[in-house]
């Protein structure tokens, strides 16, 4: 009887190495994604840096420049705030929804 019980125990161990090594690797791609300022979580996805330039209805974030007309923006404490909040060197946090924007919060300008 001990030898079926320590050959269950391993096809159990075997079973979740299969169902959770591939789990995990998902998810250290995700923090590396994460480590340059994207993080993708449930759907929503998130993009943080400095604004760099603001041409008409777009800012520059990271090199990439995103669409903003139309755009609700926000403070930190989630109190609405205007699209002249939005300076070049202001940090940001640009929150994505299925691929479009959904809504921008701004922080403290970063001193450059």
């Amino acid at each position: 009887m001990p030898q079926l019980s320590v050959k269950r125990g391993l096809i159990f161990l075997m079973v979740m190495a299969v169902m959770v090594l591939p789990v995990l690797s998902e998810s250290a791609a995700k923090k590396k994604k994460s480590s340059q300022g994207i993080n993708i979580t449930a759907g929503v996805t998130t993009v943080e840096g400095i604004i760099e330039n603001i041409p008409d209805d777009t800012i520059s974030v990271g090199g990439k420049r995103y669409k903003i007309e139309g755009v609700p923006v926000f403070k930190p404490s989630g109190e609405q705030a205007s699209r002249e909040d939005l300076r070049t060197g202001t940090a940001v946090r640009i929150f994505f929804e299925n691929k479009v924007i959904n809504s921008i919060v701004i922080y403290e300008e970063v001193v450059q």
